[in-house]
């Protein structure tokens, strides 16, 4: 059905747009409002520890989820991690 090559395709097109500066541009997205909700209620120790727990969090899943991804993709994902970073405060990724 030409409707729904019509909707993958713009679906598609969409996800490139921020998966071209960032790897895991959700989780970017999650990090910045969660640390960046309590910098905007003026909460130092909840900033700390959002983002703490945020960043220990993202360097367990963010490797994992980068191993799944080189096994199924290969080299074209080895080539996609060496153009765009991850974005997230010490967060390295899966490095062969």
């Amino acid at each position: 059905d030409d409707d729904d090559d019509d909707v993958i395709c713009c679906f598609v097109a969409f996800g490139l747009l921020f998966h071209s500066w960032s790897r895991h541009p959700s989780y970017v997205g999650w990090f910045i409002w969660s640390v960046g909700t309590q910098v905007l209620l003026c909460n130092p120790i909840c900033t700390v520890g959002y983002a703490v727990a945020t960043i220990s969090f993202f360097r367990d899943r963010v490797p994992y989820e980068e191993m799944t991804l080189l096994r199924i993709f290969g080299k074209e994902y080895e080539q996609y991690q060496q153009r765009v970073p991850v974005l997230i405060p010490f967060v390295e990724g899966y490095i062969l």
